[in-house]
């Protein structure tokens, strides 16, 4: 179908009209059903000569513009359907609506269930809105009623309703019922009758004043007959959810005296020291809930006296619950926070003998505990105590004043005193005994049963300690003998399983000394440490193992900065006066390090003038060998022989080292090996140029008679990874035109088909063959430069891909986000007279469909080669795609990809 046109833009006369065409008849040709168009809209005429009527196109359907085949409306449907509205104006007069027959004249029925009034009268006149042979009814809330039928109401909405004049009588033969305020000014007096009262606004329905009653009641109620079951008095509230509102209130002109609310909750306001509720006998209980005293006078709160109580007790707070509440909601609370130098809690037990004064039984606990003392006070004095047990009886019998005991046998502290701030000069456990002569300050004894257990631990994990001491044994003592001992460790057994006597351990990673011995005397003949070991074999006199996490520290460190040392003086000495050792080692320094570690160092800090930094002497030495360079397996870094000169003057022929094999066979031999077995960064042969090497060479081969043999050789490389094969690196910055980081040249004119250079591997993976890698910005530099200027018939770069899927041929890819103009791609034939030149050829020999072949893709957007079919309705694509060479060699581009609609572009 064509597009509709628009009549005003076509047609002069119309548009000047401002689209009004004015004609005599306009003549519609009949269709024998509606439009169905896919382009239909609202406005649209036509004529239906089945039905002989006309239709219009309004609100996405067909409605009809002649009612019916005679034309007219018929119904009152359809009357209505056209005008809902009926004006009555003062023109046309009243409209009078004649009942003749005997039955009703109007009736309103309203079938629907939603909102909406029957009947809705709105005036905005002065006249009644309903006028009747004997009523009238006006808007305005006067009503003349003459009569009313049976079950009728009279509403007065707005103002008073009067139902008589003054001094004269209404009478209600039936029930009187007032669902809103009622005033009576004269005594009501019902003599055989009940009120039900019912209101449904918000004030008070019922309210008694009686300010003139001195000594009368003046509300009574009286039931002499009321029985079980029967109530005086009964309030209800239906009110789901009420919380602040009252049952009953006692208010005496100021406040609530006496309230009763929800759940029958009771206050009362009552009078400082007085009693306010009194109950003579009987108990109280309280089956689920809880007291709250609070008391604002110098008197006892609560007093519980029971004189007669037995075994009972007085007083008892029991609670099966799983309780998990602490300090101000702890089981029980005792909050004396007043308090300065009274007593919180006082228990005398004057007559007390064998009974207990407080038992605390926790059977099941794990983590909590059964009596805890917490206390921040920062100012607590010498007589202050969190806890002070005093005895001060002068004999015991042997009493015990205060033990801990436990038969736990796992891991359980049996007692521990922590201090959890710095502490300063106090002290965390004082033993205290001035008059203490032949007792003990502290037992620790009958501990013929341990085993791996402790006798005395002294742990300090932290990492605050400083000046502290652990442990302090002071003495000034001048007369101490040759038995006397400031500290003795004796063990008299003769094994221990490899137990450890004494130990001194630490975690320290700073400067700390885990043992100092310090001399601050001369000593004379004496010894700061002495070891005697006349009986041991097998044994070790001196042992400093595990020293794995050693890095700068020292094993063993002697220092000295004498300048009278003699020829006997020595810092470290070993004498073997034995003959035979039974092939024994004397000094041994062994390491399994595998880095820098130097095993032995004699380092001469000054000239050392005739002095020696190494000296062997052997003079009645025979077989045996001076020094040997053995059992390298483990060398990294280290040097197994070192051979170092600074010669400025070496000619042609001089060498540091020289290996000259002058045989012109070795079967198959190897004249120098550099063999490894390492896996990891060692490099097995390193050749190192310090200096500018002029027009030297840091590694030469001269190999003028060499045909089929190997310059270089690199083979065997199938385990490697992360390894390369050849690694040249530079930093240079000054590379010149003819500088090279690698450089082959070839001068022979032909090779015989030969490859120069090749790169070849048979991965099927991610492997890059070839990879050029530029890290900085290149400037005007070249990641690849090709110059082959006198090539004529043969290619700058051949590349052919025969298996290839889905990878790509050529990649060229750019991130980067700098707007500045670039080509990522250019190809420039640079040469006018060239003219035979083809800059770029695309070649697609595969049919995408029958008649095109897909042969560029830019941004999602592809370019197609027809056949000379059209590609309308035959070739599906992306919208936004180009496709050369249809019909007639005409160009298309797609419209709709998906309904392979195409338009062309000439």
């Amino acid at each position: 179908m064509s597009s509709l046109r628009n009549i005003k833009r076509n047609v002069q006369a119309v548009r000047q009209n401002d689209g009004i065409l004015l004609t005599d008849q306009t003549q519609l040709v009949g269709r024998t059903s509606a439009p169905s168009d896919s382009n239909l809209a609202d406005g649209r005429i036509y004529y239906n000569s089945t039905a002989t009527k006309a239709y219009i196109r309004a609100g996405s359907t067909w409605v009809d513009l002649t009612g019916s085949g005679s034309g007219g409306v018929t119904t009152w449907d359809a009357l209505y359907a056209l005008d809902q509205n009926l004006n009555i104006s003062s023109t046309y007069g009243t409209l009078t609506f004649a009942v003749t027959g005997n039955t009703a004249g109007l009736t309103l029925a309203k079938t629907g269930t939603g909102a909406g009034g029957v009947l809705v009268i709105s005036n905005a006149g002065t006249g009644d809105d309903i006028t009747g042979p004997d009523f009238s009814f006006n808007g305005d809330g006067t009503l003349t009623v003459v009569e009313l039928g049976t079950g009728a109401t009279i509403n007065a909405t707005d103002g008073d309703l009067e139902l008589s004049v003054s001094g004269s009588t209404t009478t209600i033969q039936g029930d009187l019922l007032c669902d809103e305020a009622a005033e009576f000014t004269t005594d009501v007096v019902l003599t055989d009758g009940s009120i039900t009262l019912t209101d449904a606004d918000e004030a008070a329905s019922l309210v008694v004043t009686n300010d003139t009653a001195a000594a009368v009641n003046v509300v009574e109620i009286q039931a002499d007959a009321i029985a079980a079951g029967g109530v005086l008095l009964h309030l209800d509230s239906l009110a789901a959810g009420m919380s602040t509102g009252l049952f009953f209130e006692c208010y005496d002109g100021e406040a609530s005296a006496f309230t009763i609310g929800l759940y029958g909750a009771t206050v009362i306001a009552g009078n400082a020291a007085t009693d306010v509720l009194t109950i003579t006998a009987g108990d109280i209980s309280i089956a689920d809930g809880s007291i709250t005293l609070v008391d604002a006078d110098d008197a006892t709160s609560f007093s519980v006296t029971n004189d007669s109580a037995a075994a009972a007790s007085l007083v008892e707070f029991a609670g099966s619950g799983t309780f998990t509440g602490t300090t101000t909601t702890s089981f029980m609370t005792i909050t004396p926070s007043g308090m300065v130098v009274g007593t919180g809690v006082y228990l005398p037990l004057a007559a007390m003998t064998s009974g207990t004064g407080m038992q605390i039984v926790a059977n099941a606990i794990t983590s909590g505990q059964a009596l805890e003392i917490t206390s921040s006070a920062t100012t607590l004095a010498t007589t202050g105590r969190l806890l002070s047990v005093v005895g001060s009886g002068a004999t015991g019998t042997s009493a015990v004043i205060a033990e801990f005991s436990s038969a736990a046998t796992d891991e359980t502290t049996v007692l521990r005193v922590t201090a959890t701030a710095a502490l300063a000069l106090g002290v965390i456990l004082d033993v205290s005994g001035e008059a203490l002569t032949t007792g003990k300050a502290i037992d620790i004894s009958n501990l013929d049963a341990i085993t791996t257990g402790k006798a005395l631990h002294i742990d300090a994990t932290g990492v605050t300690q400083t000046d502290g001491i652990l442990a302090h044994i002071d003495s000034a003592s001048t007369a101490l003998t040759a038995t006397g001992r400031l500290l003795l460790v004796d063990h008299t057994g003769n094994a221990s399983v490899s137990g450890v006597l004494s130990e001194f351990a630490s975690a320290a990673t700073d400067e700390t000394l885990i043992v100092k011995i310090t001399a601050s005397g001369a000593l004379a003949l004496g010894a700061m440490l002495h070891f005697e070991g006349a009986s041991v074999t097998t044994g070790d006199i001196i042992i400093a193992e595990a020293l794995d996490a050693l890095t700068t520290g020292i094993g063993i460190h002697i220092e000295s900065g004498a300048t009278a040392l003699t020829g006997a003086g020595r810092l470290a000495y070993f004498n073997h006066t034995g003959a035979t050792t039974t092939s024994g080692t004397l000094v041994e320094i062994a390491s399994a390090g595998t880095d820098e570690t130097v095993m032995f160092q004699l380092t001469a800090s000054a000239a050392l003038a005739a002095g020696v930094v190494q000296k062997i002497t052997a003079a009645s030495m025979t077989t045996g060998t001076a020094i040997e360079i053995d059992g390298l397996d483990a060398l990294t870094d280290g040097i197994g022989l070192d051979i170092e000169s600074a010669s400025t003057t070496m000619t042609a022929t001089g060498r540091l080292l020289s290996v000259d094999h002058s045989g012109n066979a070795s079967v198959s031999g190897v004249l120098a090996e550099f063999k490894s077995a390492a896996a990891d960064e060692t490099v097995m042969v390193q050749v190192q140029a310090t200096a500018a090497l002029a027009a030297g060479a840091m590694l030469k081969f001269v190999g003028a008679s060499v045909t089929t043999g190997s310059v270089i050789t690199a083979e065997a490389l199938d385990a490697l990874t992360t390894g390369i094969g050849v690694h040249i690196e530079s930093g240079a910055t000054a590379i010149t035109g003819a500088g090279r980081l690698a450089y082959f040249n070839h001068t022979g004119a032909t090779t015989t088909n030969g490859t120069l250079v090749e790169v070849a591997s048979a991965a099927t993976d991610e492997t890059i063959m070839m990879s050029l890698t530029a890290t900085g910005a290149l400037a005007l530099g070249t990641a690849l430069l090709i110059t082959a200027d006198s090539c004529t018939t043969g290619k700058g770069i051949d590349m052919t891909m025969d298996a290839l899927t889905t990878g790509t041929a050529i990649n060229v890819v750019s991130d980067s986000a700098d707007a500045t103009a670039r080509i990522l791609v250019n190809i420039h034939n640079d040469n006018t007279a060239a003219v035979g030149t083809v800059p770029l050829t695309i070649v697609q020999d595969a049919l995408t469909s029958t008649h095109f072949k897909k042969v560029q893709t830019l941004a999602g957007i592809s370019v197609w080669i027809s056949d000379g079919t059209t590609p309308n309705a035959a070739l599906t694509a992306t919208t936004g795609d180009l496709c050369l060479a249809g019909d007639s060699g005409k160009p298309y581009y797609c419209t709709n990809g998906g309904g392979a609609l195409w338009t062309a572009l000439v």
